[in-house]
């Protein structure tokens, strides 16, 4: 939703986007390229996926990946959306195309890297699905219910998500979302 809001924001009444999702058979990359096309189908504006290059996520491979993506479509694109391993490695193939101020990388989620990237201008925005936050909720309510403090198991927990990009950067909270540096 924010690639949509942000082309809105910038006149675009049309996108084209490409996915470097990460390795077809992960489940998460299920989620997000289903998600994505799906929000695709919502939009107010057309928008268009040309190409979704899966691949482990190790830099080598998604920087090769996203170099392909391009080549084969880079004038046409205006973002290109990627895993935590996948976005940062679409920075250097954009950059040595002369193409980092037209495309446009967004991560699916939020890393150090990527709030770095973010920081720095290479990466417009990311998700967050808050990991360290998932992580103490999920370990509160399971030692509520061993010690006897709930009667029931918790069936479904559910974190709020947040949302980086240049605007918010300076002022947010990245302890909730990264690992402490170490």
């Amino acid at each position: 939703q924010w690639v949509i809001r942000d082309a809105q924001r910038r006149g675009l009444k049309a996108i084209r986007i490409g996915l470097l999702p990460g390795p077809s058979d992960a489940g998460w990359v299920k989620g997000e390229v289903e998600g994505t096309r799906e929000a695709a189908y919502k939009a107010p504006i057309k928008v268009t996926i040309v190409d979704i290059k899966y691949g482990d996520s190790d830099r080598i491979g998604q920087s090769q990946l996203a170099a392909q993506m391009i080549a084969e479509h880079g004038k046409s694109l205006d973002y290109i959306l990627g895993c935590t391993g996948c976005a940062p490695a679409a920075i250097m193939p954009l950059k040595e195309a002369g193409l980092s101020t037209k495309v446009k990388i967004v991560a699916y989620d939020l890393t150090r890297e990527i709030a770095s990237a973010i920081g720095k201008g290479d990466i417009v925005a990311a998700a967050d699905t808050r990991g360290v936050s998932q992580a103490r909720v999920v370990i509160n309510a399971a030692v509520n219910h061993l010690e006897g403090r709930t009667k029931d198991r918790p069936h479904t927990i559910l974190v709020k998500l947040g949302l980086v990009d240049s605007r918010s950067h300076a002022k947010y909270r990245f302890d909730n979302s990264t690992a402490p540096e170490g």
